[in-house]
């Protein structure tokens, strides 16, 4: 029951600080109508509240569990969460904005400060209330192989590459509305045209995807320094805020149709769930017990 009131309390802060924010916050007057024109009332949010309500369970969650504690705690869950969303999320905004005309780079770094402003207030209260039941027993990783954490990280890069183009075309490109939403072409030319395709048009969007990978795992270090009892807290962890990513989708916005918008929710979940898995096993190797 008591752990129940200090989530709700982390959920209400987060919730209140994040709707506040994002009505306040200087977006462009072309940004501002195309908002206004999704708007769909009570449902909006009632999406919003279950967003909320994923990042700060991903909050607690990982605040309860870690045997870090006090400020160091709290710049790091919200550095964790901060470049996994909003930062290397818009990031890919950026990257393909010619699709997204209506949307400009001040409108992508205001998006970005209003992702991280709501974990400013509830990431040290979460802390705060948490701290105090916390011990010192000893903790799943206890030291780091600096050699097996790069090589950890390269192959983090690589697997969310692999892992983006299978999921990104098997899931949503099957998906004739996304197609003709990206491409103006309803055709499907199967996975390795589409790879070939994409190589011949836009060859940076390999290197740019692995360095996604590996900034997903940078973002991720954090967490493997931070201490658990075991290596299943850990990948929860991962998972919950990689996660997040995804949940994000279900609050309607002018970026997408709906159709398009839940094709790319149900691809971010199940591949990012599955990536989240990934980078734990592959990170938690870089840990060695004494």
């Amino acid at each position: 029951m008591k752990n129940t009131v200090k989530s709700l309390v982390v959920f209400a802060t987060y919730t209140i600080v994040f709707i506040l924010v994002n009505g306040m916050m200087p977006f462009s007057q072309e940004f501002k109508e195309a908002s206004a024109r999704t708007a769909a009332g009570l449902l909006d949010l009632l999406y919003v509240a279950i967003s909320c309500l994923w990042f700060s369970s991903s909050i607690c969650y990982t605040v309860s569990h870690t045997k870090w504690k006090g400020v160091k705690l709290a710049l790091g869950v919200i550095t964790v969460i901060s470049l996994v969303h909003p930062v290397l999320t818009q990031v890919e905004t950026l990257f393909f904005g010619s699709a997204f005309t209506v949307i400009s780079k001040r409108d992508i770094l205001l998006i970005m400060l209003a992702g991280i402003l709501p974990l400013l207030a509830s990431v040290p209260m979460a802390v705060k209330m948490w701290s105090k039941e916390k011990s010192r027993e000893s903790v799943y990783i206890s030291t780091i192989n600096v050699k097996k954490l790069v090589i950890s990280i390269v192959l983090v890069g690589f697997a969310y590459m692999i892992v983006y183009f299978v999921f990104g075309y098997f899931i949503a490109w099957k998906l004739e509305a996304v197609r003709m939403f990206y491409s103006g072409d309803s055709q499907d030319i199967g996975f390795w045209a589409k790879l070939i395709e994409n190589w011949r048009e836009n060859p940076a969007i390999y290197p740019f995807q692995f360095m996604r990978g590996v900034l997903f795992g940078i973002a991720a270090l954090p967490l493997l320094y931070m201490g658990w009892n075991r290596r299943r807290e850990f990948i929860i962890s991962i998972c919950l805020i990689y996660l997040s990513t995804a949940i994000v989708l279900i609050i309607p916005n002018f970026l997408f149709p709906d159709t398009v918008r839940w094709a790319h929710f149900i691809e971010m979940f199940l591949s990012m769930l599955l990536f989240g898995v990934m980078t734990g096993l592959i990170m938690s190797h870089a840990s060695q017990r004494e």
